[in-house]
């Protein structure tokens, strides 16, 4: 089997940078401005409302749109577990690249991608519970926003990572 070490990387790298970009942007779920008084978009840390201006609320306090509850609590959790586990997974790869030995926990990464992708499939869940719990669904043109999509597209880059990992892992135990 060829190498796969640059396939791993790239596949770590892009999870890292969706699953950011995902729970950094407050586009997890959007209300179009035609339909309602303003546009409206919720993100798992802050709430923006455009009127004429946009403004930005953080849902870490209580507002009139917005209440803070343990779903959103919930999701927030598992999608900085989820950040966390693949950040520490790719500084992982690094450094059993650079590591002339085999180390005996190179069969962790592929382990810890799949926690990774499972935090983050907790996390989606867990914000469609928050959608329906607060009623979002209910309003006028209402619609699941990029960062929702990329949360999804950030599972499937990790469980790519971790059969990469796993073929990688079965390929040095055997020699090649």
């Amino acid at each position: 089997m060829a190498r796969l070490e640059i396939p791993l990387n790239i596949l770590a790298v892009t999870t890292i940078v969706l699953m950011v970009t995902a729970n950094a942007a407050p586009k997890w779920y959007e209300m179009d401005q035609a339909q309602t008084s303003a546009g409206i978009e919720v993100g798992i840390w802050r709430v923006c409302v455009t009127t004429d201006v946009r403004r930005c609320k953080s849902s870490l306090k209580d507002s009139d749109l917005l209440n803070v509850n343990h779903t959103l609590r919930n999701t927030q959790a598992f999608v900085v577990m989820a950040v966390l586990l693949a950040s520490t997974t790719t500084v992982l790869i690094i450094f059993m690249e650079f590591n002339k030995k085999k180390p005996k926990w190179i069969g962790l990464p592929r382990f810890l991608f799949a926690a990774s992708a499972f935090c983050m499939f907790i996390a989606a869940l867990s914000f469609v519970g928050y959608v329906e719990e607060e009623n979002l669904g209910d309003r006028p043109d209402p619609k699941y926003g990029a960062s929702f999509v990329l949360a999804w597209i950030s599972i499937g880059t990790a469980m790519g990572a971790a059969l990469v990992a796993h073929f990688h892992h079965t390929t040095m135990a055997q020699g090649r």
